[in-house]
């Protein structure tokens, strides 16, 4: 039977597969909403573009949605693609997270990485002591703080960077989302003012920098300088200064000058306010009010949570690297291998390379990005349904 029944069907193929095709077409059409509209709105293409002129009748209108969907649909993007990386999140379409890293890096390399190399210049320090000065020691103790500080102060700046542009990027959203644009002119002056609101991250690595790199060199003398530079350390010896220098940035402490005394990243991310600005305009006003938000997202339990996220990523793979370095430089078969503190020095100063300086950082500054506590953390801020009891003291 089951041959007698593919032999018909070889015989008539080509009506089996006119049939099938026509068949399955009109079951699609009547039960695809989505095949449906494509159908429509692509016939209603092709009167306008090819059988109204052939016939002689006057073109039909066809909107500028209507001509982007058919346009769409032929190139088989379905309508609604654009946007949709994280189509269950209020802040899709803002941002992608493609563009929030390719913002990330572009800020380093046009501002952050020049002033970090700048204010941690260990190159010049390097030079300094291949000349073999009689303060040789006196650098080399220098070397020991400014290598450390490029380690740990990459760290920080790296996270903030991230959690920054994540925060503008929800606020932004949720700006679009509470306003609705009246015209397109309107939505034109909206973008531009987003636009300006964005370009507010550079304050991170631009004073932001300045002021972290001044902290992180004041704690990390605190563990660092009482050891020597042939002291020999292990990879927990490495942890326990690393944790000890976390401890002290983190805790907001009197000694480091904080304004802030818990939210520590505000020191770094935002500008201290003297006086309230002058609101002229509805710019103005609308502005201050995109400040605002970021402040209180900034100043949340949730965001806290984030970054120390954010913190922990980095340091686990600065811990990894670290490992990598102690083992290249130790004994074979040694069970607690220890290097002097001088021959890792170069090794802890270019782990900065890893957040700070693409191509290197792209791996870092990505899974930072695509951290999936950020989803839940941006759809709340668009949401206002942040955690509202702020860690400020």
């Amino acid at each position: 039977m089951f041959a007698k029944g593919y032999q018909f069907v070889k015989k008539h193929r080509r009506k089996a597969i006119l049939f099938g095709a026509v068949g399955g077409g009109v079951y699609a059409y009547n039960n695809s909403e989505t095949v449906k509209t494509v159908v429509d709105k692509s016939w209603a293409w092709l009167c306008h573009r090819v059988v109204d002129p052939v016939l002689g009748l006057p073109p039909t209108s066809l909107s500028q949605d209507e001509e982007d969907f058919v346009a769409a649909s032929w190139s088989g993007e379905p309508e609604g693609k654009r946007g949709q990386e994280n189509a269950d999140s209020p802040a899709s379409g803002i941002a992608s997270n493609k563009n929030i890293v390719d913002t990330v890096i572009q800020l380093l390399e046009e501002q952050g990485l020049p002033l970090f190399d700048e204010l941690l210049d260990i190159e010049s320090l390097r030079q300094q002591i291949g000349r073999n000065p009689e303060n040789k020691i006196e650098l080399w103790e220098e070397m020991k703080i400014v290598a450390w500080s490029r380690c740990i102060a990459s760290v920080y700046t790296i996270c903030h960077l991230v959690t920054h542009i994540k925060v503008l990027t929800g606020v932004s959203a949720r700006f679009l989302h509470e306003q609705p644009a009246a015209s397109q002119e309107h939505f034109r002056n909206k973008l531009l003012l987003i636009s300006k609101h964005i370009q507010s991250a550079e304050y991170a690595v631009g004073e932001g920098l300045q002021q972290l790199v001044k902290v992180v060199k004041v704690v990390v003398a605190k563990p660092i300088s009482p050891r020597t530079l042939q002291e020999p350390l292990s990879l927990q010896d490495l942890k326990k200064i690393v944790y000890e220098v976390r401890k002290l940035m983190e805790a907001g402490s009197a000694m480091n000058g904080f304004v802030h005394a818990r939210n520590y990243h505000l020191e770094f991310l935002i500008p201290e306010k003297h006086a309230e600005p002058m609101l002229e305009s509805v710019a103005d006003q609308q502005s201050f009010q995109l400040n605002e938000l970021v402040l209180e997202a900034l100043e949340s339990v949730d965001c806290n949570l984030v970054l120390n996220c954010c913190l922990e990523k980095c340091f686990f793979r600065l811990f990894g690297e670290l490992e990598s370095v102690i083992k290249d430089r130790s004994p074979m078969y040694s069970e607690a291998p220890k290097v002097p503190l001088v021959a890792l020095l170069p090794s802890i100063a270019r782990t900065s390379q890893l957040f700070l300086k693409p191509p290197e950082a792209l791996p870092v500054i990505e899974e930072l990005v695509n951290l999936p506590y950020f989803t839940s953390f941006v759809d709340q801020i668009v949401l206002h349904s942040l955690q509202t009891d702020s860690l400020s003291g």
